[in-house]
């Protein structure tokens, strides 16, 4: 398990698995304009109802995409990559190509403070009490990513 694992589980711990929203602030324009700076075809959305992530799509290409979901308040992200097909999109986290495409971006988040937590990380199980909390599942991607 790695230290950021265990931090988000101490957290989740802490606040008996419920959500916490993002603190209001700017930050996330100041990464979005330093994202556009490296790759133009990067699209925001600030959090939803729920307010835990935010994300960034960024198209690579035609026939792939990228999705990074940040929190700030944890200061931490998720790179999800996906191949696109028409209005299908079939997630590819074990693709290289992809991970290697991302590289920069990710690189650029790191230099920016985040850390990076990995798809195989972030499906780890938590409590299942965070079902009755409305989660779709009880994973650490849904309890930090789910609304993104």
């Amino acid at each position: 398990m790695t230290a950021v694992l265990a931090q988000l589980q101490a957290f989740a711990h802490e606040h008996d698995y419920l959500p916490q929203a993002d603190p209001p602030n700017a930050e996330w324009q100041i990464v979005l304009d330093i994202l556009k700076r490296h790759e133009p075809h990067i699209r925001a959305y600030p959090p939803g109802n729920d307010l835990y992530a935010h994300r960034f799509a960024i198209a690579l290409g035609h026939d792939a995409r990228a999705d990074l979901l940040i929190r700030f308040d944890l200061r931490i992200y998720v790179a999800l990559a996906y191949h696109v097909s028409d209005t299908l999109h079939q997630l590819a986290v074990d693709d290289l190509h992809l991970r290697a495409s991302t590289a920069p971006l990710r690189a650029l988040l790191d230099r920016h403070g985040l850390r990076e937590l990995a798809f195989e990380e972030a499906r780890t199980t938590l409590s299942e009490r965070m079902l009755a909390h409305g989660f779709i599942d009880t994973t650490v991607l849904a309890y930090f990513f789910e609304s993104a």
